[in-house]
């Protein structure tokens, strides 16, 4: 992976960073502070994790990704199937930030 892959991961994982930090302190942020669930977190840290061991970041890359982490915490985990269609999606939305600091 060259330097600036890694730089754009780098502010890709900020930029989500900042999307988890509106959910929870935003307008609402009480309400969703009471609503976030440990694997919430264990799912983004995946996709995180995964994230940054990627080559080639794109939309497509990205959510496969996506998919295939939810899909196995639907498999693996007790969540209800609204819920993880629900991170999924916030983890889709956040594509448009970290595209940008891809580029």
């Amino acid at each position: 992976m060259n330097k600036k892959t890694k730089a754009g991961i780098g502010l890709g994982v900020a930029a989500l960073g900042a999307v988890a930090a509106y959910f929870l302190t935003g307008k609402r942020g009480e309400e969703n502070r009471a609503k976030v669930k440990g694997w919430m977190l264990q799912i983004k840290g995946d996709v995180l994790d995964k994230l940054e061991d990627m080559k080639n970041v794109n939309e497509e890359a990205y959510f496969r990704l996506v998919d295939d982490i939810t899909e196995r915490y639907e498999r693996l985990k007790k969540v209800s199937k609204p819920e993880l269609e629900k991170i999924n999606s916030d983890l889709k939305k956040a594509w448009a930030n970290i595209s940008k600091e891809l580029k």
